[in-house]
């Protein structure tokens, strides 16, 4: 990314975590790239209930609609195991025991590529906690 001055404008690191919930993000003017990664109990019923609540509250607009996104989380599970809202910049993915967040904006980018920055970001986040 290119700062004022012509120059890399640096992306800042934070973390945090517990046993249970691992959280980086990195942020920029303009840029905000999270992923959270939740392995607690009961995380299908969690990626349920957050893809009912999108739903519920979407108040028919599309751009808050969660849709399916292919090829990340568990296929058999509900949604195929991963959605993308738009509105929120977020994909949401459940595969087995794992429940992974990540938000994925960037100034000026179009929403389909939005989607799959953050699908490539959460295949490698699962790719190497497995």
């Amino acid at each position: 990314m290119r700062s004022r001055t012509g120059g890399e404008a640096p992306l800042k690191l934070a973390t945090s975590g517990s046993a249970r919930l691992s959280q980086c993000s990195y942020s920029a003017p303009g840029v905000v790239v999270s992923v959270s990664l939740d392995t607690a109990s009961d995380s299908h019923q969690r990626f349920s209930n957050r893809v009912v609540e999108e739903i519920q509250f979407s108040d028919n607009d599309p751009a808050r609609i969660p849709r399916p996104v292919k090829g990340i989380g568990d296929p058999g599970s509900e949604n195929g195991g991963a959605v993308w809202t738009t509105s929120s910049a977020q994909l949401l993915a459940i595969r087995g025991k794992r429940l992974l967040i990540v938000d994925f904006y960037v100034r000026g980018l179009p929403d389909g590529r939005l989607r799959d920055g953050a699908a490539a970001l959460a295949r490698r986040a699962y790719a190497i906690t497995d």
